[in-house]
């Protein structure tokens, strides 16, 4: 058994057989329909957008990819408005027969050895879907223990095939500089990564966006250059991302997601996701009406963190 250590574009040999590792994974987007992940021959180039180091820890064994862990240091804005430095555990899976054994625990030792030299907070986020969480991984193999402190929503909103951007959309455009200073104000109070290299994994250009009275936020990408949704048909979703949304006006919040969802739809994207805390999302449901937002449940766990709400971004989940 060996540990490959990827921390660049792997080798064709072991490219292939993460490919073939990763088609096994498949997740739920609709009532009896699954989408796998789908990265190409480059299987880190993701993880390398997120912020500053990166690396991918996978267990091969006669030429089979049985797990995999890839994770990146990135800036988290902490709820008392400093800046701290994280290690992002982006990605953990087991097949099934490495769970628990000598392969899984020698994977995981790889990993905490690389984060801890980097740092002593940590966190992560699992879908509710998810069949591998933290706690069936941490508190063993020198990872510490990782606890659920905060819960979020992953939104999969459709859009309207053939919409155009409106005139008065141009109003939420905002430069990079003033949209970045807007979010960490919008998140006073949270946790929030920020940072990475969104102009690395988007196809179409990075655009800011933000309500003109200031009070919600959001950045437009896509990560098709690193990552992209295949359904079970062998049809790609191609969903759009609305990254780095924060608000504290509901009204604003919901004009800023409809000049997105044009966005996206005059760019030929079929959906647009985004994350927001549970409060937020009801804060929305109650401005539009019920069941008109919906979106799937989802966990963030760390260590080294307190227990406080958190922001994530779409397109680095």
């Amino acid at each position: 058994m060996l540990i490959h250590e990827v921390n660049a574009a792997p080798l064709p040999q072991i490219a292939q057989a993460l490919e073939v590792f990763e088609a096994q994974f498949a997740a739920p987007f609709a009532p009896g329909r699954r989408f796998r992940i789908s990265y190409g021959r480059d299987r880190t180039a993701f993880v390398r957008t997120l912020g500053g180091e990166a690396v991918c820890y996978a267990a091969e064994t006669d030429g089979h990819i049985l797990g995999f862990i890839e994770m990146a240091v990135v800036d988290v804005l902490a709820p008392g408005g400093e800046r701290r430095k994280a290690v992002y555990f982006a990605d953990v899976k087991l097949l099934p027969e490495a769970h628990r054994t000598i392969i899984s625990g020698r994977l995981l030792q790889r990993a905490a050895a690389w984060a801890g030299a980097r740092s002593d907070f940590w966190f992560t986020m699992a879908l509710d879907s998810t069949p591998l969480k933290p706690p069936d991984y941490s508190g063993r193999a020198g990872i510490p223990a990782m606890a659920e402190v905060a819960r979020i929503a992953v939104l999969r909103l459709p859009v309207t095939p053939g919409s155009g951007i409106r005139e008065e959309d141009r109003r939420f455009h905002m430069s990079e500089g003033d949209g970045g200073a807007l979010y960490r104000r919008l998140c006073a109070g949270r946790y929030a990564p920020v940072g990475g290299w969104p102009a690395a994994r988007s196809e179409t250009p990075v655009v800011w966006l933000a309500h003109p009275g200031g009070w919600a936020c959001g950045r437009f990408e896509d990560r098709r250059n690193v990552r992209r949704l295949i359904a079970d048909d062998g049809t790609e979703l191609r969903p759009a991302y609305l990254a780095c949304f924060a608000f504290r006006e509901p009204g604003a919040a919901v004009d800023l997601i409809l000049a997105a969802l044009r966005r996206a739809g005059a760019l030929g994207f079929r959906a647009l996701r985004l994350c927001m805390t549970p409060g937020d999302l009801a804060a929305l449901q109650s401005s539009v009406g019920p069941g008109v937002i919906e979106g799937t449940g989802a966990a963030i766990y760390t260590c080294g963190a307190s227990p406080a709400e958190w922001n994530l971004s779409a397109s680095e989940v």
